[in-house]
């Protein structure tokens, strides 16, 4: 039981850590991959950390893979804003008897037609921006009590000529005690983005925008 605990504040401290280091990145960097995955997580406004059950779960807090009861797909797709952005998931999950749960996801955002303009305003035909993540993860249970995970993610993002991709690991931890619940999730790296891939951009933008 002592042990439990100690582990449980380990992966609090390690949370509000991860989190105060991670304050004041992602100005104009986040990726809107973090939008995330599954109509019911969405439809909650995101709040899935504690509460996802699903294949999902590897987007959320893959610690709650160990609760996923068989084998499950989710297949999500959507128009963001207009016609020419689509966002699409796809997310596996495979509960094994001892060894925990493994799953896979994959998320796709493609955004089309837009403009390339010249200094003089001239219409000189459109770009493709599109960002995919791939995911493999795993969760197990120690106990009633304390789930822990982990997911590798692969991060790739084109736009017009330009492309490169990042690496991420995320942790993840749920904890339930009596009566009472509570579930953390731990982020090491959410989604990456490389110094090569920032630049590759920069020089994109500077060509589209001289």
């Amino acid at each position: 039981m002592r042990t439990r605990l100690r582990w449980a504040l380990f992966w609090t401290l390690l949370v509000t850590a991860s989190r105060v280091a991670a304050g004041g990145e992602g100005a104009g960097t986040e990726s809107p991959l973090g939008l995330g995955a599954g109509g019911r997580a969405l439809g909650m406004g995101r709040a899935a950390t504690a509460l996802s059950a699903d294949a999902t779960a590897l987007f959320w807090n893959s610690a709650r893979l160990s609760v996923v009861p068989q084998r499950e797909l989710a297949l999500f797709h959507t128009q963001l804003f207009v016609d020419d952005v689509l966002y699409s998931t796809a997310f596996i999950a495979l509960p094994t008897l001892d060894l925990g749960t493994f799953a896979v996801g994959y998320q796709r955002l493609d955004v089309g037609g837009i403009e390339r303009r010249d200094d003089r305003n001239q219409l000189l035909g459109e770009i493709h921006n599109g960002e995919s993540s791939l995911l493999l993860g795993y969760g197990r249970a120690f106990g009633p009590s304390l789930s822990l995970g982990a997911a590798l993610r692969i991060v790739q993002q084109e736009l017009d000529t330009a492309s490169d991709a990042g690496i991420g690991l995320n942790l993840g931890l749920a904890y339930e005690r009596g009566f009472g619940a509570s579930h953390l999730s731990v982020q090491t790296s959410g989604l990456p983005t490389t110094a090569a891939q920032l630049d590759r951009l920069r020089e994109v933008r500077e060509t589209l925008d001289p």
